[in-house]
Parts: structure tokens; C-alpha cells; sequence
């Protein structure tokens, strides 16, 4: 059996070769981060939605994977690139649900990935993908005005709530 190297949320080797954080970028880059997040979000949720409960196949999968990916690697680009923390909190707040209606999808679906054999390379790539937006997550909290502080620290919390329930339940 071909073994995927990740289906979600990794190339962590690749990725982290390539993505140098880009600073210096204005609101208008940040902003199209943002939307490109969502944009990537969404068709992950949406693969994953149509991802069958029992007859999931590994070609499925590894589109799957790909959306992932590219998802992964803008949001660790955008990592470095956080500037303004009002639009900061906006735009994560805008993409939040996409990406936790995902991580509630991968839940109810686990038996389908049980059944191809990927629930080592989900848990792993769930990892990597929490991993990276706690950074993302710290890197908006670092840069919010203190009188936003606690929005921000609430919109990263739902985002780790939901990323410790996708895990645990892959663990």
C-alpha cells in the first residue's frame, strides 16, 4: 500500500525550507492573505464534505492532501506578515468557520480514512496544521493593540478547541 506522505495540514519539510516570513507588507497584502485563507479553506471543507463516510479512496485523499497543502503554506506565510491587528482579527474571524467546520468534518469521516489506512498521516498532518496556526494565532495576539487583546485571544482559542477535538479524536 503507497503510503501519503501527509493528506492533512503538512509538507512541513517543504514548507519550512520555503516559507520565509515576509515582513514589511501593508494592509492590502494582508488583506488578500486573508482571503486567499478563506479561499483555500473552503475548497478544503469542501473536499472534505464530499470525502465519503465509508468508500473514501486514496485518490480522494490525496486531493485532499492538496488543498491542505496549499492552504498550510499560506497561512505560514501570512504568519510573518501580520500588521494590522484590527483587520488581523477580521480577517481570521472571517475564515474560522470554514476551517472548523473542516475540522469537524475530519471527525465525522474518521471512518473513512480508518478504512484507507491514512488516520497516522491525518493525525500527523492535524498536528503540523494546529502547530502552525498557534504560531499564526501568537503572531496575531503579538501584534493586536491591547484594547483587542482578548478578541483575538478568543478567536485563536476557538481555533485550538477545535484542533484539540480533530486530534483527539485521530489519537
Amino acid at each position: 500500500m503507497v503510503k501519503l506522505t501527509s493528506i492533512f495540514f503538512s509538507a512541513a519539510l517543504v514548507v519550512s525550507v520555503l516559507a520565509n516570513p515576509l515582513v514589511g507588507r501593508g494592509l492590502p497584502e494582508l488583506q488578500a492573505d486573508f482571503t486567499t485563507i478563506k479561499s483555500q479553506a473552503t475548497a478544503l471543507e469542501a473536499r472534505i464534505t464530499r470525502y465519503p463516510n465509508s468508500t473514501g479512496s486514496l485518490a480522494d485523499a490525496r486531493a485532499i492532501h492538496t488543498a491542505t497543502v496549499n492552504l498550510d503554506n499560506t497561512i505560514k506565510k501570512t504568519t510573518g506578515c501580520v500588521a494590522q491587528s484590527t483587520a488581523a482579527i477580521a480577517g481570521v474571524e472571517d475564515f474560522e468557520p470554514v476551517i472548523i467546520k473542516a475540522l469537524r468534518e475530519l471527525i465525522n469521516k474518521k471512518q473513512s480514512f480508518v478504512r484507507n489506512g491514512s488516520t497516522a498521516t491525518v493525525k500527523s498532518d492535524l498536528t503540523s496544521f494546529a502547530d502552525n496556526c498557534a504560531k499564526l494565532g501568537g503572531a496575531l495576539v503579538g501584534i493586536t493593540h491591547p484594547s483587542k487583546q482578548q478578541q483575538a485571544q478568543a478567536a485563536y482559542g476557538r481555533f485550538e478547541t477545535a484542533f484539540d477535538a480533530a486530534i483527539a479524536a485521530y489519537s
